[in-house]
């Protein structure tokens, strides 16, 4: 079916600034987004797809002063209207659902103007919504964590001069890992194929992400004003840790195959240079 009918989405935003370099803000709004052409496409019944929607609510505190920023901010994310298989080709604005959580994120100092810079992020996350829960020829609708649910998310980047022009660095990032749903049988069909039959929806975990990089620059300048070369090394997956990116099953849906990230432990050396 075609996309329904026309939609509006108020919005409203404050801000109170009740300290000098504090200020609190606060969101409200509806947004609406239609599906994907490709579902369009691969619906075939007569029912027609309308937008999903959903319901914004922020608060955040920011604090800002020389050479330091520090942010955080509470959501809550209700979903009405998803986009959900209910069946083969067919799909239906039969879902519900929500997102909720709080973001922190702090910046210090600033490259090549203080001795250490860097900033860090932290976000714990829950956000659950319906999803098709396949048992063979059947489709039931569920509720369970969504494919983005990681429920912590950290992120740390730091420079610090050690000597003179020298500066070493670092990156490090941890991931919860993302949910997925299980196949725990299958049904044959009369013509031999086979159907997976789910678990719970989103019932099972990828293992968390991890990636450590370590970064050494030497800044030096000369000539005249702004010519400069930078010398560069880094160390990527420092830790060489594998990780698992996704999940998928063999035709007779046996055994989970796991793809892994492509990025193994290796060593980068470069320079840049500025005239």
């Amino acid at each position: 079916g075609g996309a329904g009918r026309p939609v509006v989405d108020p919005r409203v935003g404050l801000s109170w600034q009740f300290a000098p370099k504090t200020q609190l803000r606060a969101a409200w709004g509806l947004y609406h987004q239609f599906p994907q052409p490709q579902t369009y496409s691969e619906h075939a019944a007569e029912t027609t797809l309308g937008a999903q929607r959903a319901q914004h609510a922020v608060v955040g505190l920011r604090h800002e002063r020389e050479n330091l920023l520090l942010r955080a901010e509470a959501y809550h994310k209700p979903y009405q209207d998803l986009v959900v298989r209910t069946g083969s080709s067919r799909y239906a604005n039969a879902g519900t659902g929500f997102a909720q959580g709080i973001d922190l994120f702090a910046k210090y100092g600033a490259f090549l103007e203080t001795r250490v810079n860097g900033w860090a992020s932290y976000s714990v996350l829950r956000s659950h919504r319906t999803q098709p829960r396949d048992f063979g020829t059947d489709v039931r609708l569920e509720n369970g964590p969504a494919p983005y649910d990681l429920t912590h998310q950290f992120t740390a980047v730091g420079k610090v001069r050690v000597v003179g022009q020298l500066r070493l660095g670092g990156t490090y990032r941890y991931v919860t890992g993302a949910p997925f749903t299980p196949v725990v049988g299958t049904e044959q069909l009369a013509s031999g194929a086979l159907l997976p039959v789910d678990g719970p929806v989103g019932g099972a975990r990828l293992p968390a992400y991890h990636r450590l990089d370590l970064q050494m620059s030497y800044y030096w300048p000369f000539g005249d004003t702004g010519r400069h070369i930078i010398f560069y090394a880094a160390l990527n997956n420092a830790l060489d840790r594998t990780n698992i990116v996704d999940v998928t099953y063999g035709a007779d849906y046996a055994e989970r195959e796991y793809r892994y990230s492509q990025f193994a432990r290796s060593v980068y050396v470069g320079l840049t240079l500025t005239l």
